[in-house]
């Protein structure tokens, strides 16, 4: 049975399980035991967590859907009363044809493998000026910052981190459900690939 989802993830591998299944004494997902009650599963336990934090900041990686986190929480903050103003840190990317230039020294041209490793950070990516205007945005009583770079305002507060492995970030990729930090679109596959891993942070 594939678990190809179009548009989501272009694979038929399937997605890692939240529970392992009993495959007669063959354990395909190893694991090692951190102790009871320290891992959680779904929006709830994390909302419960976060309700009623002043600020709170939502960051990951590169093929996170930010989108869906934040509608999976909200839905659970809803049951708390809890209503937040949301803040998108993609608002404070510089724009995509200065990304393009500063990338561009390191792609070695259209060559679909070779370059080099970026000496760029994150905070390259992002307009000081447009991280300020966000940073004030925190007018309501209550506000989530959520999306890549959220750990980067000058604020305190709750920080969660959503993590995605290498494998399910390329499968999002070759469906055109993600891009490289800061873009809007696809270079195509080869060059994706390139630049994702570019950004160290």
């Amino acid at each position: 049975m594939s678990t190809v989802k179009p548009g989501i993830r272009n694979t038929s591998q399937h997605e890692l399980p939240v529970r392992k299944p009993n495959l007669n004494g063959y354990n395909i997902y190893p694991t090692h035991s951190i102790g009871d009650n320290k891992i959680f599963e779904g929006y709830a336990s994390l909302a419960e967590a976060l309700v009623g934090e002043k600020c709170i900041f939502i960051d990951g990686y590169v093929g996170v859907f930010f989108d869906q986190v934040k509608a999976g929480l909200q839905a659970e903050f809803d049951k708390h009363g809890f209503r937040p103003k949301w803040v998108n840190m993609q608002e404070a990317f510089i724009p995509e044809a200065e990304i393009e230039k500063k990338v561009s020294k390191d792609l070695n041209g259209d060559d679909p493998v070779f370059g080099r490793i970026t000496e760029l950070r994150l905070e390259d990516f992002i307009d000081p000026l447009k991280l300020q205007v966000l940073a004030g945005s925190n007018d309501s009583e209550y506000v989530v910052f959520y999306g890549i770079g959220a750990f980067q305002i000058p604020l305190p507060g709750k920080r969660v981190y959503i993590e995605i492995s290498k494998n399910e970030i390329q499968f999002r990729s070759r469906a055109g459900s993600v891009f490289n930090l800061g873009m809007t679109g696809s270079h195509g596959r080869k060059q994706d690939y390139k630049r994702f891993y570019f950004v160290d942070w």
